[in-house]
């Protein structure tokens, strides 16, 4: 167990403030938003996957941050727990699959390293056997709880996001194309390509075949490519 703390104002506190706890190289480092007490597996399920097992969900809804699960759960969606962290801990993932959900879907924080730590996610959930979706980056710059108090958006408004989730399989495609398509150099392309074609492989599960063919039409579609010569390459 551990206790989360979060700093209400915009306006950070600074540890040398409080200059006796804190080592002296980090008293010029503002305390973190976010700040929990340490400890050996405190994160080793995420915070209220019990709610998630109380509610007998089939679904299994990740987001980032303490506050972002919090609202959601006190608005009635018992689908959601956090991961409070920048990915994906082992330990969570081995608490999830022992749960057998039908499918989990990840709804980062819309910034880099969001992006980068629900890559890691997919991949270690696909390698678990985990079927796993992404939703569609939250606009605005907006998390997950700042996305739901949105006067238009509500609840409701939040779940209908989730149900616009894609396969992980394709969110990790996207993520490999970036900006490349049909007019870039035939180099590029074909380097793109080995990089799709060795995701498509590594991948297991239910719906894996469906994510396999997705790819080779993504890839022909956005690289200038014929099908039947993809999919020889897979």
């Amino acid at each position: 167990l551990t206790l989360y703390g979060r700093w209400p104002r915009a306006v950070l506190p600074f540890r040398k403030d409080s200059p006796g706890i804190w080592k002296e190289e980090d008293l010029e480092k503002p305390i973190p938003k976010t700040y929990a007490l340490p400890g050996g597996g405190s994160k080793s399920d995420p915070l209220y996957f019990d709610r998630v097992r109380r509610s007998r969900a089939r679904e299994v809804v990740l987001v980032e941050g303490v506050i972002d699960a919090a609202l959601a759960q006190q608005f009635g969606d018992t689908r959601v727990c956090a991961y409070v962290a920048g990915t994906l801990a082992g330990k969570q993932i081995e608490v999830i699959e022992r749960y057998k959900p039908e499918s989990v879907t990840l709804c980062p924080d819309p910034d880099q390293g969001g992006d980068n730590g629900v890559e890691s996610a997919c991949r270690r959930l696909n390698a678990a056997g985990i079927r796993s979706y992404v939703a569609p980056r939250l606009p605005d710059g907006k998390d997950p709880d700042e996305f739901i108090l949105t006067a238009e958006v509500g609840i409701d408004g939040w779940r209908a996001h989730i149900e616009n989730a894609q396969p992980a399989a394709l969110f990790r495609a996207e993520q490999i194309l970036g900006g490349v398509g049909a007019d870039a150099p035939a180099k590029r392309r074909e380097t793109v390509l080995r990089k799709l074609l060795d995701l498509a492989a590594e991948l297991a599960g239910d719906g894996s075949e469906l994510d396999r063919a997705a790819i080779v039409d993504l890839a022909a579609q956005r690289l200038g490519m014929q099908k039947p010569q993809i999919r020889a390459e897979l």
